[in-house]
């Protein structure tokens, strides 16, 4: 016969610590089992928005799936750690809180108002700790979804000192229905305080909103219930069989990390066929100028800032006239890794992302049976912005700002992430960051050494852009002595990747890829920075493509788009996808000859920015070998540039050359228009204000 709940003796102190244990190990399975389920979820979703079935990727299906599916199983026990280890603590050191697993002690507990008080400590002990470990996991909670959890937990707490007068003034308190009562209203008060607290956090400014009372109507009803089913229980003295086999599902729901991975499993052969099985590398370099790169032999008196990029280059071909389709950094890295124009991929808003649908060359890489690995470092490549598409890993973790000095972590990542996978092809990009402003000064080069003058104390780039009307020649200098600094030391770092491919001899087996994203001003067009103008300061980028067995040493005068990559390093692999609705590579197959080019586009679209930003444009811009138009579409302003006679863009001849400017803006125009019309949906992240914060400090807005 069970044990009268309300008469039983006291526990012992051993068999409370079982107990405790057993209990914290069913709850955190649930959660294990639940954010298991919720990540299935989402990875479901993910291979339903990216259009893996369609597209056949096998491979891609089964990354996602069983990685969300892992990661929700473990952000469901992050998130009831701190609860359970708070629980367990105070239920090990404190006496009140071990009578709690006695319903006969829990009345006479909270009857007594010194041990009430106790209890409510310890109640807001627990939520506090859960508190603070929900403010450290997400940056983007609000403080008015604490003070939300905050409010719960004052509620309990008066609940349980309403409880407590009520019984101290009862003069009998072992009732059994009023025993049961008690023990059930306190076993569902804290489930229903953390339920109603994940229901509400993200419908916070919205709380009479039909969802929200829809929501919170069925978590009272639900509440209700619980009550019901262990207010029966502790009556009866056990748990009924409907309770334990609930339980057991609850539990076993912990499996599903487990039942998951042989549903998603991909066939062992890869989806898409590589005729090469090279290694690609892609290193992308953020705000490198082409004129400030010496990927050829450097001319008498110019800074050797690249010579670790110009020996990886001599191996292969490099672009001395290769056009970015961006000025700044998510747009331009997107065409290289979709092979799409800016208004066709999407990724066009300063708040914008790349869409999941768009292809990138990771997941098809992926899809030829190469591991996959990225290491960034800016906040516009990261996850957020759809920049982890298609890889195995991916680290943002070093997109700390302008003040960061990265580029030694990305070549250590990528260290690593070649000696775990250098038995296999693999596919690898790698983007540097430190060229972009704030420049730093290194103490291993002197460039900027001799200039003492008021902006060296004063060097803050909002400062440095606020101010540009009063930069003279000595601080024109000294700005870009700072920036060549940054580029030289961005080079040691990559020459530390390099010599690591050779020295394991994967050198000879390796697609290279060297190639920025956009340059930097320094007031040749009056401005300072990038992200506004179409200039050659900003799209003039260095690249360099090194294919095994192609030609080495070759240099193309061609004017060529950056977007070209994509497709170049599909060709060199001969993968099989999408040969005939991408552009054409940069090499013919065999890296010999360079494909034709000769003309490239650019634009800048931010639909989306706000005027105090000072950059709400919309410009196009058509460059042949000898012809630049750009078209302020905003203004409605043309500018025609001959390149031969005017390299730096510095005199517009519109005017005097009339029939030139005619028939580059037809093709500009047929452009435009074909952009407009292939243009889709912009998508949109949502800005936290850390992430504000560091755009704003990176002069995006």
């Amino acid at each position: 016969m069970p044990a009268d709940p309300v008469t039983s003796p006291a526990v012992p102190a051993g068999l409370l610590a079982r107990r405790g244990l057993l209990a914290a190990l069913f709850v955190a399975a649930c959660a294990a089992g639940w954010g298991a389920i919720a990540g299935f979820r989402r990875g479901s979703a993910e291979v339903d928005a990216q259009g893996y079935a369609d597209l056949g990727f096998a491979r891609g299906r089964e990354v996602v799936i069983v990685s969300a599916t892992d990661h929700g199983a473990l952000g469901g026990l992050e998130a009831v750690g701190p609860w359970i280890v708070v629980a367990l603590l105070l239920l090990v050191v404190s006496r009140r809180a071990r009578e709690l697993v006695r319903p006969a002690s829990l009345v006479e507990l909270l009857a007594d108002p010194a041990a009430r008080l106790q209890t409510q400590v310890a109640w807001a002990l627990i939520f506090g700790a859960g508190s603070y470990a929900l403010a450290a996991r997400h940056e983007s909670v609000l403080k008015a979804e604490l003070a939300w959890l905050g409010a719960l937990v004052a509620g309990s707490c008066l609940a349980l000192e309403v409880v407590g007068r009520r019984l101290a003034s009862r003069p009998r308190r072992d009732e059994p229905a009023l025993v049961a009562n008690v023990a059930a209203f306190c076993a569902v008060l804290a489930p229903s305080c953390l339920v109603l607290f994940e229901v509400d956090r993200r419908r916070i400014y919205r709380p009479t909103a039909v969802d929200t009372l829809v929501a919170n109507a069925v978590v009272a009803a639900l509440a209700v219930l619980a009550f019901v089913v262990v207010r029966r229980a502790v009556l009866a003295g056990r748990a009924p069989t409907a309770v334990r086999a609930v339980c057991a599902v609850l539990a076993l729901t912990a499996a599903t990390p487990l039942v998951v991975r042989p549903w998603a499993a991909a066939p062992e052969a890869p989806s898409l066929a590589s005729a090469q099985t090279h290694n690609v590398v892609v290193i992308g370099i953020d705000t490198l100028r082409a004129d400030h790169t010496t990927l050829l032999e450097p001319k008498p008196g110019e800074r050797d800032l690249t010579p670790n990029l110009r020996a990886l280059a001599r191996r292969g071909t490099v672009f001395t006239n290769a056009i970015s389709q961006s000025p700044w950094t998510m747009p331009a890295f997107a065409s290289i890794v979709t092979g799409k124009y800016p208004l066709q991929h999407g990724a066009v808003s300063l708040s914008g992302k790349l869409r999941a649908r768009e292809v990138t060359l990771a997941e098809i890489l992926r899809e030829t049976g190469r591991a996959t690995g990225g290491f960034v470092s800016h906040d516009y490549v990261d996850h957020k912005h759809g920049f982890a598409q298609g890889f195995d890993e991916y680290d943002d973790s070093w997109a700390r700002g302008h003040t960061a000095i990265s580029s030694a972590a990305i070549t250590d990542l990528a260290l690593d992430f070649v000696a775990r996978h250098a038995d296999r092809p693999f596919f690898l990009f790698t983007h540097y960051f430190d060229p972009h402003y704030e420049y730093r000064d290194h103490a291993e080069w002197d460039f900027a050494d001799s200039y003492q003058g008021w902006l060296k104390a004063q060097f803050d780039f909002e400062n440095l852009v606020t101010n540009r009307h009063l930069l003279g020649p000595a601080e024109l200098a000294y700005t870009r002595d700072l920036y060549d600094e940054e580029i030289a030391f961005t080079d040691r770092e990559l020459g530390r990747l390099v010599a690591d491919f050779e020295r394991r001899g994967l050198l000879a087996s390796t697609v290279f890829v060297l190639v920025a994203d956009h340059g930097e001003e320094f007031m040749e067009h009056g401005n300072i920075g990038h992200t506004t103008t179409l200039f050659d300061e900003l799209v003039h980028v260095p690249l360099a493509v090194v294919v095994p067995g192609g030609e080495a040493g070759r240099v193309v005068a061609d004017t060529v788009e950056t977007r070209r990559v994509f497709s170049t390093v599909l060709e060199a692999l001969g993968a099989d996808f999408g040969a005939a609705d991408r552009p054409k590579g940069l090499l013919a197959p065999g890296g010999e000859a360079p494909a034709a080019g000769h003309v490239a586009y650019s634009m800048l679209w931010l639909p989306d920015a706000q005027p105090r930003w000072g950059k709400r444009f919309q410009l196009a811009s058509l460059r042949s070998d000898r012809w630049k138009l750009v078209r302020d579409l905003t203004r409605g302003v043309d500018l025609l540039f001959d390149l031969t006679a005017d390299p730096l863009e510095l005199h517009d001849v519109s005017k005097t050359e009339a029939k030139r400017l005619e028939e580059l803006s037809l093709a500009l125009d047929a452009w435009v228009g074909e952009m407009q019309k292939s243009a889709g949906d912009v998508p949109m992240v949502e800005i936290d204000d850390a992430l504000r914060e560091r755009l704003h400090a990176l002069g995006y807005m």
